[in-house]
């Protein structure tokens, strides 16, 4: 059968188990764990699966993987769903060590071979919720990707780009994902989704020691079940501070979301160097997003020379985005002056300001525009998403829908 949202809530610990033995460990165990949230479910490592699709959350997720006969294989698939601050455990039947190691490759928390003790069970618990720590959790703690989006000249597409991305990772692929918007004063993203303005970004530098679960819970817009947005709209009378003191106090919210989400979007403004060399630390990867003209050019050489220098092991990646603006250099010769090839080519599309009118991405609206994002969402996960991707309309609509 399958889940959807209503079937799950949030737990601490949540457990699947397919016998009566395991699951009387389970719960011995988790008594002796400090007070906490838990819900135990009868099923294996698919119906975990489904319900880490289902956009619920588990601090510690604890799956019986016996009788499985592609174990790595499934706890991988399991893992794709999984944002970085869930810690899961595996219990199996083999004890092997080159099973251990495999699993621990794929930064589980602990492989139990069963029948596991409610001793080991609890202290594997405990570790899982922080309550003790150890040397090798510390070393397999995971954070999400980091994706910087920067326009190197104006009015070039960036933030739709940067929007549609989002929308579709969260939607389509099932990843957990927050959206931030770098441009404190002119951001338009949260237009472009429909969504209130906020003030969380500008509460972020003012009042770091504020930032936490509670904090992000109230200051994020909420898109659809997995896509959450983080955003400013300062009045423009009001001078905001931008200087390092005040963006050193983001360390805080980037600690905090990265352990979130699976994917962090941030839709850079290109006046505030300082704010997109910040982001440059955390940052995974960056798309550059130019035209065929002379100006683009110039600056995305000068701005990708920084950003790529500052740090060398960023993945970065070119997009030419036409707009109506008329081209003024052929491809090939845009290819040869920036010394490598455009990674991805997108048409212009005539329907981005009625999707922009409406508050609806414009992947939504464009068949072709959507074919476009995924080739970006290509490069960002390294996967064939036109191959696998479940029907990409009726998966946003229902988000949309749960608005």
């Amino acid at each position: 059968m399958t889940m959807n949202k209503q079937d799950f809530d949030s737990y601490d610990i949540v457990c699947f188990t397919q016998d009566e033995e395991t699951n009387s460990s389970l719960i011995e165990a988790i008594s002796r764990v400090a007070e906490v949230q838990f819900k135990i479910y009868s099923g294996d490592i698919t119906r975990a699966v489904e319900y880490m699709k289902s956009a619920a959350h588990a601090k510690v997720l604890c799956v019986d993987c016996s009788q499985r006969d592609l174990l790595i294989s499934d706890v991988e698939g399991l893992m794709e769903f999984c944002p970085p601050d869930t810690n899961v455990i595996i219990l199996g039947e083999r004890n092997d060590v080159s099973i251990f190691r495999d699993l621990m490759k794929l930064n589980i928390s602990d492989y139990l071979v069963k029948p596991a003790s409610p001793d080991i069970l609890a202290r594997s618990f405990s570790v899982g919720l922080k309550l003790e720590t150890n040397e090798s959790q510390a070393r397999r703690k995971r954070t999400g990707k980091v994706i910087l989006f920067l326009g190197t000249v104006g009015g070039i597409g960036t933030t739709t780009l940067a929007t549609n991305t989002a929308a579709v990772l969260a939607s389509s692929m099932g990843k957990k994902v927050v959206l931030i918007d770098g441009d404190f004063q002119f951001g338009n993203v949260r237009t472009l989704l429909d969504l209130p303005t906020s003030h969380a970004l500008h509460d972020a530098l003012e009042s770091p020691d504020r930032i936490d679960d509670l904090f992000l819970e109230q200051s994020m817009g909420v898109y659809g079940e997995r896509l959450r947005v983080i955003a400013a709209e300062e009045p423009l009378h009001e001078s905001i501070e931008m200087d390092q003191e005040h963006l050193a106090n983001l360390d805080q919210l980037m600690e905090l979301i990265t352990t979130k989400f699976h994917y962090i979007i941030i839709d850079l403004c290109r006046h505030h160097p300082l704010i997109w060399r910040y982001f440059n630390r955390y940052a995974s990867m960056i798309f550059f997003v130019s035209g065929l003209n002379i100006t683009s050019l110039r600056d995305t050489l000068r701005i990708s020379s920084v950003l790529t220098e500052e740090k060398e092991s960023k993945t970065h990646a070119v997009i030419l985005n036409h707009t109506r603006e008329k081209d003024t250099i052929n491809l090939e010769r845009f290819e040869e002056l920036l010394g490598r090839k455009v990674d991805v080519e997108i048409d212009y599309n005539p329907m981005a300001s009625e999707a922009a009118d409406l508050g609806i991405p414009l992947a939504v609206k464009s068949n072709s525009y959507r074919s476009d994002i995924n080739k970006v969402i290509e490069i960002i996960t390294g996967s064939n998403i036109r191959k696998n991707q479940a029907p990409f309309l009726t998966k946003i609509a229902r988000s949309i829908m749960g608005k």
